[in-house]
């Protein structure tokens, strides 16, 4: 999971039927991005990995949550505050 040269940790799933999402924090000594990679059929195939978001300072664990066919990444940071992004929909 993630790149090698990166520190990786704090991996989340979130599952709705056959749709699958996943982020992790990667750490490369300077800056925390959240990346995700996201499944349309139960996890066996899956997206290029894509950054949601980045910060050079303090950050907090990314969460993901729903809302109806509405997936969101949680994500508390020192330099950028609360964010609430949303990344994925049930179709």
């Amino acid at each position: 999971l993630g790149k090698v040269d990166a520190s990786t940790s704090r991996p989340y799933l979130l599952a709705l039927g056959k749709n699958v999402w996943l982020v992790w924090k990667e750490f490369d000594g300077h800056d925390t991005v959240v990346v995700m990679k996201q499944s349309g059929d139960d996890g066996k195939t899956w997206s290029k990995e894509t950054i949601l978001s980045k910060t050079a300072d303090y950050s907090d664990h990314p969460l993901l949550i729903s809302q109806g066919n509405q997936v969101f990444l949680s994500w508390l940071t020192r330099a950028d505050g609360y964010q609430l992004t949303k990344i994925g929909q049930i179709e």
